[in-house]
């Protein structure tokens, strides 16, 4: 590790730093190295020296949809939680401004703040858990609308390529490889491994007042399916009906709610949610939604697929 060693000197990189702090659900075990880029100058440098010091490395963003080992992780965990930068940029089109906001900017933020702007487009993902580097690499999805629905441009980093790299919607192809909850930075896709560092929404014009109602319904909603009661990562398994209703009514079919193991519990307000109760386990979590699916393939012959990421050392 000696190029990131270096970077020490001048970048707060912190040893066995507990996750717990950073995750949504509040669990997880250390990692054994814990980085806070202030901007993405500093992020590619960690970026580099990883590479060159052949030392594995996990992007972490506002720590939703993720699950962390409790035994933790063995690499270079780098937050993007300090780039935090929105900028609105009128455009010579006078029906639409883009939003530009890098990586580590909560994505329920970007949508206070375009709408505070008069302009509409983001209040779907109001509430929404996680950063914008995250919606982006998850193609977060909710009431209807996905995030590449308003994506304009995405800013990247390859690590090795030395340079920033930019797609914008006129890339068809980059922009062919969104589809439900994913998108081209995902395993398998153009720009796997890449690291987001920025993205810019294209906006029209509403007027606050009826984007701040659409906004408070959505609190409303989401509150009142217990995303708030508890740490919890929202939905936990996706939702795209590929068995013909939704996940949480199936769920609800088997009678999930309430379900228990260790401080893991499926919420009682919405079975397609599990909470920590307090003192949860990674471990917990795991165990339940793997409880889960083994009785969906039982009693209904279907295998439902998580969205959340398992991370660490399982």
């Amino acid at each position: 590790m000696t190029k990131i060693r270096e970077l020490m000197k001048k970048i707060n990189i912190r040893e066995n730093e507990p996750m717990h702090l950073h995750t949504t659900f509040k669990t997880g075990g250390p990692a054994r190295l814990f980085a806070e880029p202030s901007g993405p100058g500093e992020l590619t440098q960690l970026l580099d020296a990883a590479a060159l010091d052949g030392y594995p490395v996990f992007i972490l963003g506002g720590g939703a949809n993720l699950l962390v080992a409790d035994k933790g992780i063995n690499a270079l965990v780098i937050t993007t939680h300090r780039m935090q930068k929105i900028e609105i940029i009128k455009t010579e089109n006078p029906d639409s401004s883009l939003l530009y906001a890098q990586a580590g900017t909560a994505v329920s933020e970007a949508a206070v703040m375009a709408s505070n702007s008069g302009l509409a487009g983001m209040e779907f993902l109001h509430k929404l858990p996680g950063s914008v580097g995250g919606a982006v690499y998850m193609n977060a999805r909710c009431y209807g609308l996905s995030l590449a629905d308003v994506l304009e441009e995405v800013s990247f980093f390859s690590p090795g390529s030395k340079n920033i790299e930019k797609r914008t919607r006129n890339d068809k192809n980059f922009f062919a490889e969104f589809d439900y909850k994913k998108s081209p930075f995902q395993n398998g896709c153009s720009c796997a491994g890449a690291v987001i560092l920025e993205a810019a929404f294209r906006l029209t014009p509403g007027n606050p007042e009826e984007l701040w109602k659409k906004m408070r319904d959505i609190e409303k909603d989401r509150s009142e399916k217990g995303h708030f009661i508890a740490p919890c990562a929202g939905s936990v398994f996706k939702n795209n009906r590929a068995f013909g209703e939704p996940t949480g009514r199936i769920l609800d079919e088997l009678g999930m709610r309430g379900l228990t193991l260790g401080g893991a519990q499926v919420s009682p307000l919405h079975a397609n949610i599990i909470i920590n109760t307090g003192g949860a386990r990674s471990a917990d979590i795991r165990r339940l939604i793997e409880t889960i699916q083994k009785r969906a393939v039982d009693e209904r012959h279907i295998q439902l697929e998580p969205e959340i990421i398992f991370v660490g050392d399982w």
